[in-house]
């Protein structure tokens, strides 16, 4: 390996020049690096148990990029630090072990005084696959009088993929809109998207509109269609949202999305028309949602 460096090196013509000895050197310095992976874990470790509160935080944001079991682990003391900022940041370097076991040392701090605690860990919870985390924070979204929590709640619920909170989501959504609600409606036309898209085995979108291209570079051009229960009562309240002038686009945008998810040829004619928007946003999201419906015989 060291001789083929050396032969590609030379190869360059003369414009770059380098010594056997500046090749061992970079050989030498790439093994001590790798080799030095675990006392930078242990480096990690003593700076989250003993630094001021802006070291643990940048350590336990370290901690999350790596990705690891391992790494996590470090983090767990950092989970009932006295600092709300250090603990806020500790629940998200802790998802990469076990679901159960992140599930349960984040569930007391559902409960935590601070709300941006709370916040924090509902968004976690939301990342692990975990069969208890989207009951749970249903069960806390009326227990909380934060609207910044019940929208990490709904967000967390919609990526969890559990239809069974379908109903909970419409009730958030039947209520009449107001402005001070309206990241929460947006957050609970999303999650319905986001659990119709797992249901229906269709690959999620990371933004939307996905692009302003021609259909065949979308990859939501081959509609996929498949029973997610019943779902009338939900179609319709998702279609009310999109003709209620009271709305707040960006719910609107997220309901269309919605129905284009959940796939349902009941909402072609209305998807259609709201294609036609002057909206440029919305009248992309609307064809890219009616796309994913089926043509019916």
């Amino acid at each position: 390996m060291l001789r083929y460096c050396v032969k590609t090196l030379k190869s360059v013509g003369g414009h770059l020049r380098m010594t056997f000895l500046s090749v061992v050197w970079i050989a030498v310095a790439a093994f001590t690096i790798s080799a030095q992976l675990p006392a930078d874990l242990d480096s990690l470790g003593e700076r989250v148990r003993y630094g001021d509160d802006d070291v643990k935080r940048d350590a336990l944001q370290a901690i999350a990029r790596i990705k690891s079991e391992e790494a996590s682990r470090l983090a767990i003391p950092a989970l009932t630090d006295p600092s709300e900022l250090v603990r806020a940041t500790a629940v998200g370097a802790i998802v990469s072990l076990p679901p159960r076991e992140v599930y349960e040392l984040l569930l007391p701090l559902l409960s935590a005084r601070e709300d941006f605690v709370r916040r924090e860990t509902a968004y976690a919870l939301g990342d692990i696959e975990y069969e208890k985390v989207a009951d749970t924070l249903v069960a806390t979204y009326n227990k909380n009088s934060d609207r910044e929590y019940k929208a990490a709640v709904l967000e967390a619920v919609g990526k969890t993929g559990n239809t069974s909170h379908f109903q909970f989501l419409n009730g958030v959504l039947s209520k009449k809109p107001q402005d001070k609600d309206a990241f929460i409606r947006r957050s609970a036309a999303r999650a319905i998207g986001r659990i119709a898209e797992r249901a229906n085995g269709l690959a999620p979108l990371k933004t939307t509109p996905e692009n302003f291209l021609a259909s065949k570079y979308k990859s939501t051009a081959t509609p996929i269609f498949a029973n997610v229960g019943s779902m009338e009562s939900l179609l319709k309240t998702l279609s009310k949202i999109l003709e209620n002038r009271k709305e707040s686009p960006d719910t609107v945008r997220e309901a269309a999305f919605a129905l284009g998810a959940i796939g349902d040829p009941s909402a072609a004619s209305i998807l259609d028309r709201c294609s036609e928007s002057t909206e440029i946003y919305l009248s992309e999201i609307c064809r890219e949602a009616r796309m994913r419906i089926p043509p019916t015989d």
